[in-house]
């Protein structure tokens, strides 16, 4: 893309900019703009404001780091209620995590890929083949007392070093082998595996003791010594607070069953685990939708601020942009003060008194430059932020001119600034040269009117 289209973009979304724009600037925006033709494609009628949406993206971006001044959006080349919907595309293609990209071949790595260890004593290699050392177990024990190894996944650990028996042999070392109703010996299924935080179980004796004097994990429920009946209170457990005064009860047969309390730490009823996604419970209020992400609302909208309240220091940066003297800040704040709090829109009022003061001091280089007067008017739109169209704002002006054209402070500019040439006369001179007399006919009256005259005074004396 030409670097003087970009500038030209650039100068459409951020006119106030003065100097040469930065060449971080320029570049970012051929950037964006390459990046959105190969991610978005052909715009079809929209195409045509490209250059300036990323124009405008770029300057957003770089703002606070190269203190730039607000882009606007007027001269985006595309209807209002399309430049929302075009600015969110945009956003999305350039800040996505993953772009579309053509499918690359595989290729060797330069280093050796890292594979996750495993632990000492594996049974079986990564192919699923026996390891060496178990297959020489294999070979000088009986065959039909040690069977085939489960195979084992990566980094789950073996269950006793001690190889594994048949279900024959378990049977004959067992000695509840008669006494389980619900065992079947010829069941070529073997015993579960040990999981985490249970005892080994190496040789019968141990589970001998084990069965002996069952111990209470962590997490299970205390035995009751006796069944409870019906209609007998249910004892309560040390450490456990009475739900209430009187005695627990079991309900009767075809009685309704009781709803308990919700213990300490127990979910609430609402919090159901079916809405995990959600994040919400169906019993509470939705949420209202979330609001464009940033500050991109208050920013690309000049609505949003027609009804704030501006403030002196606003006022007074105003005038210095637009190099008023002090005598003239003063003035404008103090009309300001007198006639903004009785107009809705202050920004209207505002633009007014700044015209009417700058056009009564830089009238004479309005009148020797062509085009000073809508430049001028051009700038102050640009820089009021009360939403008004330019055709608003110079009627606001035209009102402005008749409500404060005897202000003394508009009237001391105009003798100051204006009529400076025309009022100065000579110290103790009471003739203005209006009055004074030129040319030789003019003179010959003046001398008979003046003889005349000190003959009268000659004749009175």
């Amino acid at each position: 893309m030409s670097s003087q289209l970009i500038k030209n973009a650039l100068l459409d979304v951020i006119p106030t900019f003065e100097g040469p724009f930065p060449p971080q600037l320029v570049s970012y925006t051929d950037t964006l703009y390459n990046t959105t033709s190969q991610k978005l494609g052909n715009l079809k009628s929209l195409e045509f404001a490209r250059l300036h949406v990323c124009a405008y993206l770029a300057v957003e971006l770089l703002r606070a780091k190269l203190d730039l001044p607000e882009p606007r959006t007027n001269k985006v080349p595309v209807p209002p209620r399309k430049l929302q919907p075009l600015l969110q595309d945009f956003r999305a293609a350039i800040f996505s995590k993953s772009a579309p990209v053509s499918p690359a071949k595989r290729s060797a790595p330069s280093t050796p890929l890292k594979f996750p260890k495993r632990p000492h004593g594996s049974s079986s290699t990564a192919d699923g083949t026996v390891s060496p050392l178990l297959q020489r177990l294999l070979e000088e024990g009986n065959q039909d007392d040690v069977i085939t190894p489960l195979k084992r996944g990566p980094g789950r650990p073996r269950l006793s070093q001690t190889p594994l028996l048949s279900v024959s042999k378990r049977s004959e070392m067992s000695p509840f082998n008669d006494e389980s109703p619900f065992r079947d010996v010829d069941s070529p299924v073997q015993s579960p595996r040990r999981g985490p935080g249970r005892p080994r179980r190496d040789s019968a004796v141990d589970s001998l003791e084990a069965d002996a004097s069952p111990r209470r994990g962590p997490g299970r429920p205390r035995k009751q010594s006796s069944p409870v009946k019906d209609g007998e209170p249910v004892k309560r457990g040390p450490g456990r607070p009475r739900k209430d005064n009187s005695p627990l009860v079991l309900p009767s047969k075809g009685a309704l069953p009781l709803t308990p309390k919700r213990g300490p730490g127990r979910p609430k009823k609402s919090e159901s685990p079916f809405y995990a996604e959600i994040g919400t419970s169906p019993l509470k209020k939705p949420q209202t939708p979330n609001k464009l992400a940033g500050d991109f609302a208050q920013i690309l909208s000049p609505l949003k601020r027609i009804n704030e309240k501006v403030r002196s220091d606003e006022v007074i940066a105003l005038c210095n942009k637009f190099k008023l003297p002090q005598e003239a800040a003063l003035g404008i704040l103090a009309s300001f003060r007198k006639y903004g709090n009785r107009i809705k829109n202050e920004w209207a009022i505002l633009c007014g008194l700044i015209a009417i003061a700058y056009f009564r001091i830089f009238k004479t280089y309005i009148a020797a430059n062509v085009g000073a007067r809508n430049r001028f008017l051009e700038r102050l739109h640009q820089y009021q932020r009360g939403g008004l169209i330019k055709p608003q704002m110079v009627q606001w002006i035209k009102f402005t001119e008749e409500l404060c054209a005897c202000e003394k402070w508009v009237r001391n500019l105009e003798l100051k600034y204006n009529y400076r040439l025309d009022y100065d006369v000579i110290k103790g001179s009471m003739i203005l040269p209006a009055m004074r007399y030129s040319g030789a006919a003019i003179s010959s009256e003046y001398e008979e009117w003046k003889h005349k005259l000190m003959n009268d005074l000659d004749l009175i004396e």
